[in-house]
Formats: structure tokens, C-alpha cells, sequence
């Protein structure tokens, strides 16, 4: 059976959920869950080869993913453009 991509529950359990009573321990994995997936949120962008290997060259030379080196460039280069947004309002 295919495991769910994040936590313990397989997909054939979350699929009867509503059909039966959880567990105490399911429970609170449940809510565990809902409470990480309401703090994430996932973005997808598609990319070139080109851009992505550049992206994953720099990242290994800072010592991160490339994943932790996308979400950092881009929110300090948001916290840029909004300085420099409020300075020309």
C-alpha cells in the first residue's frame, strides 16, 4: 500500500476517515498534521535545466539545499523590493 507523503497515515486510511472512529494515537496525529499543513504551503514553478543547475551550483557552495537557498534568495529579494517600494510611495 502507498504510504502518504508526509506523517504515518497510509492512503486507503485517510480515504475512510469519515467512515469510522480514529484512535486516540490517530488523532492526535491527525491534528498534528492539519497543524503542520496550515503553517506550509507549497509552491511549484517550472525552470530550465540552465536555471536549476546554476540555482543547485550556488546553493552547494553556500552549504544548503537548493531547495532552503530558493526560499531565502527570494524572500530577502522581497523584502528588497518592498523597501524600495515603500520609498517611492
Amino acid at each position: 500500500m502507498k504510504k502518504a507523503p508526509r506523517g504515518k497515515f497510509d492512503i486507503e486510511k485517510m480515504r475512510t476517515l469519515g467512515q469510522e472512529a480514529l484512535s486516540a494515537e490517530d488523532h492526535t496525529e491527525a491534528l498534528r498534521q492539519i497543524a503542520i499543513a496550515d503553517e506550509e504551503f507549497r509552491v511549484n514553478f517550472r525552470w530550465g535545466h540552465t536555471q536549476v543547475n546554476l540555482v543547485k551550483q550556488v546553493a552547494d557552495l553556500m552549504g544548503v539545499s537548493y531547495q532552503q537557498y530558493i526560499k531565502q534568495v527570494v524572500f530577502r529579494q522581497a523584502q528588497s523590493d518592498l523597501e524600495q517600494f515603500s520609498k517611492t510611495v
